[in-house]
């Protein structure tokens, strides 16, 4: 076990020593060392995205959506929507307010038809049955993105935090 003190030699050597110094630097040293730890605790436990603590999952008339809470600028990010048994047709809405702040770079599947009515943005998907559709977004803008997804009626208020 190391002692808390150190210990004072005293020699015949012109050596300049600043022991005070020197301890403040361990104190420093130990403060980053816990600094690093806690960055990559936070980092595996998904502060910064794609992990436990970013992910979240609303469920609301068994429409299933999936999401990120966490992420950072410029990396692609996936909003995954399951609707159950369903209708001919769905419809997923997304305010265009929302909408600014990420570049779609594709949805799977490719939606029958979309429309802008109203400042938001309807994309319709044509199929009975059970649908799994998901939409790859690339967040343009760093800081928090507020937003109301509507699934066949149904909203679901969701917020991001991107990190630049």
């Amino acid at each position: 076990m190391m002692s808390r003190d150190v210990e004072t030699v005293h020699h015949d050597l012109q050596l300049e020593e600043d022991l005070p110094l020197h301890k403040r630097g361990w104190k420093i040293q130990r403060a980053g060392f816990a600094f690093i730890f806690l960055i990559v605790v936070t980092a595996g436990a998904g502060m910064y995205g794609d992990g436990p603590v970013s992910r979240n999952t609303l469920e609301v008339q068994s429409i299933h959506l999936e999401y990120e809470r966490f992420f950072r600028k410029d990396a692609d990010m996936k909003l995954l929507i399951r609707i159950p048994e369903s209708a001919a047709n769905s419809a997923v809405s997304f305010p265009v307010s929302y909408l600014q702040n990420f570049a779609i770079r594709y949805v799977l599947p490719e939606a029958s038809e979309s429309e802008t009515n109203n400042g938001n943005v309807t994309y319709t998907f044509k199929g009975a049955g059970m649908k799994t559709i998901i939409f790859y977004l690339i967040p343009k803008n760093a800081g928090e993105v507020h937003g109301t997804i509507t699934v066949d009626g149904q909203s679901f208020k969701i917020s991001h935090f991107i990190y630049p």
